[in-house]
């Protein structure tokens, strides 16, 4: 009889960067390689040419290889459909992500927006993990962090404010006071 064994799984997540430091972090699995907009040459869905371009992380849980893979289509939003829970969305599919700087060449700006605010809006509706307060898209906690250092400034190791203490004495310079 022959014995298989599953080699690779794949997750769908709205950051593969951002997944691949909590795996890491919570299961122990790694290392990871990120590869963002990932060229497929031909793709069809539903009979149609479609653009694909999708980013993923690559790393190992032991013999089994993780991709964490991210993904919206332009003309393709199937993943809004699955979160919702219709049943066109029950059926297992692949998708994938279409980006373009000009996005009227691959479909309806204005329908595009109206399901990226969709998909927004299922993910978000989803349930928090334990000890999270918040579903977060890509670029969220980056805004988030950029607001909080505008405001508070950037946090320093004392290490480096002694450091750079000793070097505003031995230069004859005044430290900016947010720095003391």
């Amino acid at each position: 009889m022959l014995a298989l064994k599953p080699v690779q799984i794949a997750y769908h997540v709205p950051d593969p960067a951002t997944a691949a430091v909590r795996c890491a972090e919570r299961f122990g699995w790694g290392p990871f390689f990120l590869l963002e907009h990932i060229p497929i040459a031909s793709c069809l869905y539903r009979g149609r040419s479609e653009p694909f371009d999708h980013s993923s992380a690559y790393g190992q849980a032991g013999d089994l290889m993780i991709e964490l893979i991210t993904s919206l289509a332009v003309s393709n939003p199937i993943i809004a459909r699955a979160l919702e829970g219709t049943p066109d969305g029950i059926r297992h599919r692949q998708n994938g992500l279409a980006l373009a700087i000009d996005l009227g060449r691959f479909g309806d700006p204005a329908t595009f927006r109206v399901e990226v605010d969709r998909l927004v809006a299922s993910l978000k509706s989803l349930p928090r993990a334990t000890g999270e307060a918040d579903v977060l898209m890509p670029g969220e906690r980056g805004g988030r962090m950029l607001a909080e250092r505008l405001r508070n400034g950037i946090p320093l190791p004392r290490a480096i404010v002694s450091e750079l203490e000793s070097a505003a004495t031995r230069f004859g310079v005044a430290m900016f006071p947010s720095a003391l």
